[in-house]
């Protein structure tokens, strides 16, 4: 018999919160793009429900906000060979750096 994937991140109703492990709390509602960067593993979620995008530490189950305060936080691509990632937020695209947090 297989065996289950493990849960990552799930989808709840607004008014449940879903704990983060040690880490810092995240929230996922509406989940509308997910990428994986290769060098560190870690998984950017963005959410149009909580019009952020949440980066998870799929070992730890570790959680933070990368970006929040967007208006509709669409399709996330990892740049190859930098530490940026990009997001399509309804009219603009953005580049976040992700060693400094600077769009």
């Amino acid at each position: 018999m297989a065996k289950k994937s493990p849960v990552i991140a799930e989808t709840r109703k607004q008014e449940k919160k879903i704990a983060a492990g040690q880490g810092a709390r995240g929230q996922v509602r509406q989940v509308t793009g997910a990428v994986v960067d290769p060098a560190t593993g870690l998984l950017y979620v963005s959410d149009v429900g909580t019009k952020s995008v949440v980066r998870i530490d799929p070992a730890t189950g570790a959680r933070s906000v990368v970006a929040g305060g967007l208006a509709n936080p669409q399709d996330l691509v990892m740049h190859p060979s930098q530490p940026k990632l990009f997001l399509n937020d309804t009219f603009r695209i953005l580049a976040i750096d992700l060693g400094t947090g600077a769009t």
